[in-house]
């Protein structure tokens, strides 16, 4: 430890300019640190746009899925309502034979 007034000045001086290197550095690594965040959620966003316009197309593509299905099973229920009149017909013969009988 230093004896002299001169040297505690002296000594004192050397640590607050060791402080202050340390708080130049920190604030460096501060703002680094803060570039580097602002750049990570850019980043970030960007992603998570493109991701939701994947699972927008996606859902899009869904959807168009089930109108195709849609579309089937109208075209099969008309299909089904053609087979009913045809049985229909037919049992409107069979009672025409059985009244001839």
């Amino acid at each position: 430890m230093p004896q002299t007034l001169e040297e505690r000045v002296s000594y004192l001086e050397c640590k607050v300019e060791g402080v202050e290197e340390a708080v130049r550095k920190i604030s460096a690594d501060i703002l680094m640190l803060s570039e580097r965040i602002d750049h990570l959620e850019v980043t970030i966003d960007n992603r998570l746009n493109a991701l939701e316009e994947r699972i927008d197309k996606r859902f899009e593509a869904v959807d168009r899925r089930f109108e195709s299905i849609d579309k089937r099973f109208e075209s099969i229920d008309k299909q089904f309502e053609s087979i009913d009149k045809q049985f229909e017909s037919i049992d409107k013969r069979f009672e025409l034979i059985d009244k001839r009988f």
